[in-house]
């Protein structure tokens, strides 16, 4: 019996294509459950906390301790455990010294948010669900009365030293 037959059939079996699309279609499979259904790593409760820079106080008002927020593809990233606001401060050249000077707006405000949730935690990442979280990473941060642009600032595991 010959390893290919005349109409390019495996040992007679299956045709060479045919085979190289289902060992495609696996390799496929097995890559979606190891990236989406068996995770990156350990489940363990991680607390992320958000800055939002320059927001007016109605904003403020609304980001309350207790909020479940969710970024903008609905994945839920916790609930909010603290917050902590305080003005905006703005810097400009004095015309006449030539020296930096930096001032509290009345207007704007920043605030930071800690957010407590279930997340996978590995060597090389943290994450929620399919959201890779890393310092610097600016995210749409959404919660009842809010959507907001958030930039993550810290990320630690609860229960770490």
């Amino acid at each position: 019996m010959a390893f290919i037959d005349n109409r390019g059939r495996l040992f007679g079996w299956m045709n060479l294509v045919d085979l190289l699309v289902v060992l495609v279609l696996i390799a496929l499979v097995a890559f979606a459950y190891v990236r989406f259904v068996a995770g990156t790593g350990d489940e363990e409760t991680l607390i992320t906390t958000f800055r939002v820079e320059q927001v007016r106080e109605p904003t403020i008002l609304e980001i309350e301790v207790g909020d479940e927020v969710r970024d903008e593809t609905g994945t839920v990233l916790g609930t909010v455990r603290q917050t902590e606001d305080y003005p905006t401060k703005v810097e400009f050249l004095n015309e006449q010294t030539g020296e930096p000077v930096v001032v509290e707006s009345n207007l704007y405000f920043d605030i930071d948010f800690a957010v407590e949730g279930q997340g996978q935690v590995s060597q090389s990442q943290y994450a929620i669900g399919s959201i890779p979280l890393e310092v610097g990473r600016q995210l749409v941060v959404k919660g009842p009365g809010f959507s907001v642009r958030a930039a993550i600032i810290d990320i630690e595991v609860a229960g770490a030293s």
